[in-house]
């Protein structure tokens, strides 16, 4: 997705506020919220608080989205960049590194890096749409047929009603 000149323009014009515009390039330093308001103004009585608000604001949003676009933009980086540094990162986890001893010599053990190479697989998967961790649980009506849904109630397990009690006597 890239911005023409016109989107550029009306993201600079944004009529974004001096709090606003700060808080938005200090939050796209490292994407913390909290930090951001306190870097930007630091007598916010609660910085959580009004971060969030910041946040929820859409011309925020939007100026925070274009300034991460430009920033990926300099660096080059794009979805192929990150699915090639995850596959390079999986095969140097899953590499076997020989185990030796405080003298220098082979133990005849070697080892991987598993917790690396799961986060890198996970990458990688969320990147190529792989479903293969997420279990399919299916539910089915009465005599096996779909659901049918009344409001929160299901068709097949109606809601069983208490009685009306009468009201209490006080003594």
């Amino acid at each position: 997705m890239g911005y023409s000149a016109e989107d550029k323009a009306a993201v600079k014009a944004g009529g974004l506020t001096k709090l606003e515009k700060l808080f938005s390039e200090s939050y796209a330093i490292d994407l913390n919220a909290t930090q951001a308001i306190l870097r930007v103004d630091s007598n916010t009585p609660f910085p959580r608080n009004k971060s969030s608000m910041l946040l929820r604001t859409e011309r925020v949003r939007n100026y925070i989205d274009y300034l991460l676009f430009q920033r990926a933009q300099k660096m080059n980086i794009d979805a192929e960049w990150v699915l090639k540094a995850a596959v390079e990162l999986f095969h140097k986890c899953m590499s076997d590194v020989e185990v030796k001893d405080t003298n220098g010599v082979s133990i005849g053990v070697y080892r991987f890096d598993s917790r690396g190479a799961n986060a890198a697989l996970n990458t990688i998967g969320k990147h190529v749409g792989v479903q293969a961790f997420k279990q399919r649980v299916e539910h089915t009506g009465t005599d096996g047929g779909p659901m049918v849904f009344w409001g929160n109630q299901s068709q097949s397990q109606p809601k069983k009603r208490r009685p009306p009690q009468p009201p209490r006597r006080k003594n």
